[in-house]
């Protein structure tokens, strides 16, 4: 079984949690927001990553941005108004 590290658990180590994994194969995009949030998106789902390194767990696009289809092919915020852009051929 795959484990993920853990740095505050005292054996290091927890059991990997449920649902897609975003760093173990390629991504559909990756764009970045106004506060530095970097989102990272996949199939059905995405993730959000913080500035410190934290990762979400894994959410459903729709839970976001309802009616955005699966698979996109590319991301982009607008450092104007904050604003998403998804791409999909």
């Amino acid at each position: 079984d795959f484990e993920t590290w853990d740095s505050h658990s005292p054996q290091g180590r927890r059991p990997e949690t449920q649902g897609p994994k975003y760093c173990h194969s390629s991504f559909d995009a990756i764009t970045v927001d106004r506060q530095q949030q970097l989102y990272i998106f996949k199939g059905s789902h995405f993730w959000e990553v913080a500035a410190d390194g934290n990762v979400s767990e894994p959410r459903p696009l729709q839970e976001r941005w309802v009616g955005l289809p699966p698979n996109i092919e590319a991301a982009a915020v607008s450092l104007n108004d904050g604003d998403f852009y998804f791409f999909k051929a």
